[in-house]
């Protein structure tokens, strides 16, 4: 990876002051908090805006898996992964369908985490155990998952020993998340997410301009696919067969349910300032390109290459074809990735306090 995206003293530095400046935004948020209370440093006293409300709810949706998954999918699987578009589109009509009466609940009734709500809809303290362990269970395995993202990501970051990054990667980005999370809560989370959100969202505009720039419109694209003297290659760009078919409505069902059901996510409901602001956010999520853009920019660059039998479903060659002067495209989006999944692993963080707070609670 490091011999594809060298980056230089300048650019490292950038990326160390900024991970150094996360401290400082933790420490205003501490600055910032209106009381020393859980519904403050969990929720952020209830006051997230459009936008922020908008970037955090992005961030925890679309983060390292839509640079690195969902790209890597559509590269080998080919143009029947848009249904990952539906898939996503999902996950906020299903937020649509709850969320603005979970949230007038929880203002009404003074949830902070997501088990509240079950402790007041069944006045089980056993369903409500349960259900804490099974959400500790899975934010576990999740945020093990984003620390070894972050370390891959770092990776392609420096020039040192592949090992050697990993591992400072996962142990030096996982201390600065829990220190700059620990002082300013949910605040500080969101507050770097309208920072690390808005480096993706431009990164990703970027990178699609540049791919049509390459390669043309899609139509082009594909044309250029069935030219292609691989028949594995042609085959990707054919229509979907009767289970790819079936696997879309499973996705659509599954990922949208579940993916609305994050912890991290149900905590984001809460801490909205209205239900007018709640709705208007994720409205607008609905219409995020970014998903579409990484999908387009690994499809193209894959297929429509000379030399694709050569090229690796890796992300280091996610731009090899591209000019130079897009290192700094993926320079921005391999660190805004980095910072994010940093972020939703501070969301696990914070959910499995809140969790065991509930734990605690019951006993």
């Amino acid at each position: 990876m490091t011999e594809i995206l060298p980056f230089g003293p300048a650019a490292l530095s950038v990326i160390f002051i900024y991970i150094l400046s996360l401290i400082g935004i933790g420490w205003v948020g501490y600055r910032a908090r209106e009381d020393n209370s859980m519904k403050d440093f969990y929720l952020a006293g209830r006051g997230f805006g459009f936008i922020v409300l908008l970037l955090t709810l992005y961030a925890t949706q679309y983060s390292g898996n839509t640079l690195f998954g969902f790209t890597g999918k559509a590269y080998r699987i080919g143009f029947s992964w848009v249904m990952s578009l539906h898939f996503m589109t999902a996950i906020v009509a299903c937020y649509l369908i709850f969320a603005p009466k979970l949230y007038h609940h929880a203002k009404q009734k003074g949830y902070i985490t997501p088990v509240d709500f079950l402790e007041d809809r069944f006045r089980s303290s056993a369903i409500s155990l349960i259900a804490a362990f099974v959400m500790i269970a899975a934010l576990i395995n999740y945020a093990l998952a984003q620390l070894m993202a972050m370390g891959r990501a770092f990776q392609g970051l420096v020039s040192i020993n592949p090992v050697q990054a990993y591992i400072c990667g996962v142990i030096f980005l996982a201390i600065i998340m829990g220190i700059y999370e620990t002082l300013g809560g949910l605040r500080a989370v969101a507050w770097t997410d309208v920072i690390q959100g808005s480096v993706l969202m431009c990164g990703f505009a970027v990178m699609l301009l540049l791919v049509f720039t390459r390669y043309g419109t899609i139509g082009i694209a594909t044309e250029q696919i069935f030219r292609n003297a691989d028949p594995e290659i042609v085959k990707k760009a054919m229509p979907p067969d009767w289970q790819r078919i079936r696997e879309w409505l499973s996705y659509i069902l599954v990922v949208g349910l579940g993916g609305a059901l994050y912890p991290q996510a149900i905590q984001r409901i809460y801490a909205a300032r209205s239900a007018t602001v709640l709705r208007r956010s994720l409205t607008v999520m609905a219409f995020s390109f970014d998903h579409y853009a990484g999908c387009t920019d690994r499809w193209c660059d894959g297929y429509c290459s000379s030399s694709w039998s050569e090229r690796s479903t890796s992300r280091s060659d996610f731009d090899g074809n591209l000019s130079a002067g897009t290192k700094w495209v993926d320079f921005w989006l391999l660190a805004g990735c980095d910072f994010i999944r940093g972020s939703t692993r501070s969301y696990h963080v914070n959910s499995r306090f809140g969790a065991l707070n509930n734990i605690l609670d019951i006993y």
